[in-house]
């Protein structure tokens, strides 16, 4: 289904939240592993979000 190397492989099927900066609008596509710091980061409200089931599925086939 897909190749490259494993590193690669977990960078490109690396799970990650939808970071919504509710002061400015914005929304960011942010790794698992960055969200801590990113969120700490950011100045107000915000809003972090894990991707539906279809998104999920979308990213893969895009990919695919």
């Amino acid at each position: 289904m897909a190749e490259g190397t494993p590193a690669e492989l977990r960078k490109r099927f690396a799970f990650y939240y939808e970071v919504v900066d509710l002061e400015e609008g914005k929304v960011y596509k942010v790794r698992e592993d960055e969200v801590k710091e990113f969120v700490a980061k950011l100045r107000g409200k915000f809003e972090v979000r894990a991707p539906s089931l279809e998104e999920v599925y979308l990213e893969v086939m895009k990919g695919a």
